[in-house]
């Protein structure tokens, strides 16, 4: 912030310069004053976006996911995405007779835990209840 020597010691000096300098610090400060406008605009339009969290339901949650979605998620190849719900460490429900889905809080709930491994067995996904 400007102090008030502060403002009168850049007034001397404004008083000091002739028309064509005085000028071009003008258009220098309109330019500058510009582009902090755009900067300050993008930054809260930025953060606006941030701050905007997604509205999550109880629909969300519920949503069944493709276990090549998991997959993208985890970022595992789809192999280990379906060996993780044949072995029950991740929670699936089979749809038909080979379809594979995973909930959405099933596929929260294991990344919140922390979990990255899963047993090796060659047991068939949990079946839906």
């Amino acid at each position: 912030m400007m102090t008030p020597e502060k403002g009168s010691k850049v007034a001397d000096i404004l008083n000091a310069l002739d028309r064509a300098t005085l000028l071009g610090v003008i258009r220098y400060a309109q330019r500058r004053m510009n582009r902090d406008a755009l900067i300050l605009d993008l930054a809260q339009s930025r953060l606006r976006h941030l701050m905007s969290a997604p509205v999550v339901t109880d629909q969300d949650h519920e949503a069944l996911l493709t276990v090549p979605e998991v997959a993208q998620a985890l970022r595992v190849k789809a192999a280990r995405a379906y060996e993780l719900c044949r072995s029950k460490a991740l929670p699936s429900v089979k749809v038909g007779q080979r379809q594979v889905r995973v909930r959405r809080r099933d596929l929260a709930a294991y990344l919140d835990s922390g979990v990255r491994g899963g047993g090796m067995g060659g047991n068939a996904c949990r079946k839906a209840t």
